[in-house]
């Protein structure tokens, strides 16, 4: 039988400060194509495409190396009928997915949206574009032996709810039992003779193994488990970093488990956060603060400890912390022709140097202002583009921070120079989809009307296409001041 090395390796480099536990690197090989050092990133998709980026601008643009798909952004309403089920392709053919990009394919998004259904002992609740369903784990198993992703995470028992003492042990055992079942018929695709899921040549599956995000202790036997058939185990999959963190604290982890990578699917909404979670061992992550930051418009403007000797900024004379991003509807960039960022992630001194990313290379701040402004959709395409770029360099830094041996200190340094949080969103991002977020009653609503009291003094949440019909042609003899005022045109400041 092939070997699990052939489609999947992970290797712990020495580190210059040996450590039984911390930051670490180490370099993973995925499918014998992709080689990355670690800690490192992929970005999260949205039915297989990166927010904001087309696959060719994904391609040659962006240092992405691997993506996140999850199952619940392709099911439908009639399971039988369902596209990515039925069509005679692998998954990167259905999305068409470039040749540079890894799969990485998981039953939900990560962080899942709530599902108020309970999940059963066949099958969890989802959130689709048609509304919540319930996902099988045969239908998961078979579109993972269909679809051919390079890796893939297995199915896990997460209530929406704190689990009460009573659910605890009901999650283990359905998470058990999904990852043995899994691991038993990835052995058999391949003892029978057919493809594997991960590649066309033959060889099992990477699989990555979820740890349920409550004490060792409760999922001891989970643990034991994976520890005995931890050679068809390819890595382990967190659902809640903090926890993690207890249970290597405790020892509650086997020690077997140490040297399989470490996949965060707790997403961090900061850079420190990043940094904490590295700290706890996190090898990979799926990374949604990139996409954040472009949809509030923010371009991200920070380095790894901090940035170049030499460089002042304005926050440095306030004595305050240096901000992680610009935002970018802010008025004052209107004439702003500078790039987003000098050097490696910050500064406003030009022989410092200036971001290598397109977005920086080819165009300047005013322009993408004026972009968000004009609600340009090219304006959160560069906004990407430069988000991933600054984002990558990041996490080189600190790779070579944790080689010099210099990582605390680098750490405190960041800590102490950069501000804890994103700056606030202020403008209006791109429209958001139901199904990236449960509606709540009497919730303020995500998108802003795409048609406001206009002429004919239609309300707000009334018809648009009635407003449109009673809508009344104003008088030539009004003037500007006049016309504003019924509402024909809005002032710049409103925007």
């Amino acid at each position: 039988m092939p070997p699990i090395d052939a489609m999947f390796s992970f290797q712990a480099l020495p580190l210059a400060v040996t450590k039984e536990s911390g930051p670490r690197l180490g370099r993973m090989v995925v499918n014998t194509s992709y080689s990355l050092d670690t800690p490192t990133f992929i970005a999260p998709t949205s039915r297989g495409t990166v927010p904001h980026l087309s696959h060719d601008t994904l391609r040659t643009h962006t240092p992405i190396k691997g993506v996140y798909v999850a199952l619940e952004d392709f099911v439908e309403k009639n399971p039988g009928h369902i596209p990515v089920y039925t069509t005679p392709c692998t998954l990167r053919q259905f999305t068409s997915l470039p040749q540079s990009q890894f799969t990485v394919f998981a039953p939900r998004r990560a962080p899942p949206i709530a599902a108020p259904a309970p999940n059963s002992d066949d099958s969890i609740s989802i959130l689709t574009s048609v509304g919540f369903r319930h996902l099988k784990w045969a239908d998961y198993t078979n579109a993972i032996r269909k679809l051919k992703p390079e890796i893939a995470v297995s199915m896990v028992d997460i209530p929406h709810n704190k689990p009460g003492k009573n659910r605890v042990p009901k999650m283990a055992a359905r998470t058990e039992l999904w990852l043995k079942e899994l691991l038993g018929r990835n052995e058999d695709w391949v003892s029978g003779g057919g493809e594997a899921a991960g590649t066309s040549s033959g060889g099992r599956t990477p699989i990555f193994a979820p740890i349920l995000p409550v004490d060792a202790e409760e999922q001891r036997l989970y643990l034991e488990f994976m520890e005995e058939k931890k050679d068809q185990i390819s890595g382990l999959a967190v659902y809640d970093c903090k926890v993690f963190q207890q249970q290597i604290s405790s020892e509650g982890i086997p020690k077997g488990l140490d040297d399989l990578p470490k996949l965060s699917l707790d997403s961090p909404k900061s850079p420190l956060e990043i940094l904490e979670q590295i700290e706890a061992g996190i090898d990979l992550f799926n990374l949604h603060l990139v996409g954040d930051a472009t949809d509030a418009g923010i371009a991200l403007d920070f380095y790894f400890p901090s940035v170049d000797v030499g460089v002042h900024r304005e926050e440095d004379a306030s004595g305050e912390k240096r901000a992680l991003g610009m935002d970018m509807w802010s008025g004052k960039f209107a004439t702003d022709v500078a790039p987003f960022s000098y050097g490696l992630g910050g500064g406003e001194r030009r022989e410092e140097g200036q971001c290598t990313c397109y977005a920086c290379a080819k165009h300047h701040r005013a322009y993408v202002q004026h972009l968000l402004m004009a609600k340009e959709m090219t304006a959160w395409v560069l906004l990407q583009i430069h988000n991933y770029t600054i984002i990558n360099k990041f996490f080189t830094a600190v790779r070579n921070s944790i080689s010099n041996g210099t990582y605390e200190q680098d750490k405190e340094t960041f800590r102490a120079s950069y501000a804890e949080k994103l700056p606030e969103k202020t403008g209006e991002g791109p429209r958001v989809r139901g199904y990236q977020f449960k509606s709540d009653a009497n919730a303020k609503k995500r998108n802003l009307l795409a048609f406001k009291p206009g002429l004919s003094g239609v309300v707000a949440g009334g018809d648009k296409l009635a407003a449109l019909e009673d809508a009344e042609t104003p008088e030539k003899e009004l003037d500007a001041d006049e016309l504003e005022e019924k509402g024909l045109a809005q002032r710049i400041s409103e925007l």
